[in-house]
């Protein structure tokens, strides 16, 4: 695989929340199969759990979160880290079967955002 491909299969913690719903959009956007979208997250570095559905339409329902590493101790680094980041992915499917709403957050919010 070229540089380009693993660029593009590797979820960047400090993008901007748009770029961030974009790509994740295309691993688990509405219409895929909510159990690979699940995986799929979960091999990007997520931890998923089942969470309780919002409303009674929802059948099932997967809470993901991301939190960018800690940063190494003071004395081990050259520069200051950048700022820790965490993502909220929620995943909702009204058949229990394929994602029919897929939310994103971020916080902090990008500067850009």
């Amino acid at each position: 695989m070229n540089d380009t491909g693993q660029q593009a299969s590797r979820f960047h913690e400090q993008q901007s929340t748009a770029a961030g719903k974009a790509q994740l959009g295309q691993w688990a956007g509405p219409g895929s199969v909510l159990a690979e979208a699940v995986q799929h997250l979960r091999a990007k570095g997520f931890d998923c759990q089942p969470s309780q559905p919002q409303a009674p339409t929802i059948k099932a329902a997967f809470y993901c979160s991301l939190q960018t590493p800690p940063p190494p101790p003071a004395d081990q680094r050259v520069t200051a880290p950048p700022t820790p980041v965490q993502w909220i992915v929620t995943l909702e499917s009204e058949d229990g079967v394929r994602v029919q709403h897929l939310d994103v957050s971020r916080t902090p919010a990008h500067l850009g955002d």
